[in-house]
Order: structure tokens, then C-alpha cells, then sequence
């Protein structure tokens, strides 16, 4: 990681191509620190840096990897974005995972991300509905109040999902 480091304050195609190995190390936490570095030296990445990022996104046995992979996603077409995030939640099993890429999705589109929110509730799972109130507590309708009251008054939410709750209740 130190030399990661070092290596990522001096900008030349030696390093970018050091970064760019790391990015398919063995270990996970070498992997994050390459995304990480990789993304912020280069505001618009390589079609293989992007390809690399998203297959990590869509496949790393790491959820912490996908979770920042999933934050570094670019393309060139929106479009392709919003159906990277929408895969990625339809098919991840980690609720880190699918509640970065629906952060992202809604910056994208706010309507995909609703009716993408709606259809998380439906898991039932008490991170998951946190994360889609925060959505539907945004940019849902009246028919979104019924789920938002019964997460407040029934499920009772604990800690910070509590505070997250409680916002897009009265929002």
C-alpha cells in the first residue's frame, strides 16, 4: 500500500499502469486503495480502467470492493450507468452493495431510483427499506406514506437508521 501511495503522487503512464495491476491484486484491501487512487488522479479513466472497475463492481468476492467500485462507476452514456446500478442491485447480495449503487442511481434518476425503492421494500429487509425511505421520503408520493408511517411507528428503527427513518417520514 506504501507504494501505491508514493507511486500515486507522481502522474506518469508508469504509474497509472502500477495503479492499474493493483486493481487486479490478490488481496482485497490493495484492490480498494488502487480504485481509490486510480479514480481520483483520473477524473476520466481508460475504457480498460472503466472495464476493470465495473467487472470488479458486477463480480469481486469483496463486498467492501464492490461497494467502491460501485461509487467509481463511470461511462460516457448515463444510460449505461443507470442499467450498471440497476443490475448490480438486482443481483448483489450485500445490502452495502445495493444501497451505494441505489445512492448512485438516484443522482442519476430520481424515477428509476423510486420505483426501483418501491421494489426493495418488498424484500422486507430493515437496511434495505432504511435506505429506500431515504428515496421515497424524497421523491415518493402519497401512496409511499403508509410504508414510511408503518417503518416509524411499527418496525422502530434503531441508531442512526432511526434518525434516516424519522427524515423521510417528515419529509
Amino acid at each position: 500500500l506504501t507504494a501505491l501511495n508514493r507511486s500515486a503522487k507522481r502522474k506518469s503512464t508508469a504509474t497509472d499502469k502500477l495503479i492499474l495491476d493493483a486493481i487486479n491484486d490478490k488481496h482485497w484491501d490493495i484492490r480498494v486503495k488502487a480504485i481509490e487512487l486510480y479514480t481520483t488522479a483520473n477524473k476520466s479513466p481508460s475504457d480498460e480502467a472503466q472495464g476493470m472497475i465495473k467487472n470488479l463492481a458486477l463480480n469481486d468476492t469483496k463486498s467492501s470492493v464492490r461497494v467502491i467500485a460501485t461509487k467509481k462507476l463511470s461511462a460516457s452514456n448515463n444510460d449505461t450507468l443507470i442499467g450498471l446500478f440497476k443490475t448490480i442491485i438486482a443481483k448483489d447480495q450485500s445490502y452495502n452493495v445495493i444501497s451505494t449503487a441505489l445512492e448512485k442511481l438516484v443522482k442519476l434518476d430520481s424515477t428509476e431510483a423510486l420505483l426501483t425503492s418501491r421494489n426493495l421494500i418488498k424484500l422486507n429487509n430493515p437496511k434495505l427499506n432504511i435506505k429506500a425511505a431515504e428515496v421515497l421520503g424524497s421523491y415518493g408520493t402519497v401512496e409511499d406514506y403508509p410504508f414510511l408511517e408503518k417503518l416509524n411507528l411499527v418496525d422502530k428503527p434503531k441508531g442512526e437508521d432511526e434518525l434516516s427513518a424519522m427524515i423521510s417520514y417528515t419529509l
